[in-house]
């Protein structure tokens, strides 16, 4: 159960990364929205392949 809690708030907060994201014409490495979208995405894959 917890784990779907836990999936569910990473999905916010990956909306809410989205959200700050002002779609440059070039995304870098260096752009933090984009480290913290790249960060939220694998624990988010790390979760799923950790429920399966």
């Amino acid at each position: 159960m917890e784990n779907n809690d836990d999936l569910q708030n990473i999905e916010k907060a990956i909306e809410a990364i989205n959200k700050l994201c002002s779609r440059c014409s070039v995304c870098t490495p260096e752009c933090h929205v984009a480290a913290a979208k790249r960060a939220m995405e694998a624990l988010r894959y790390d979760l799923q392949s950790y429920n399966e």
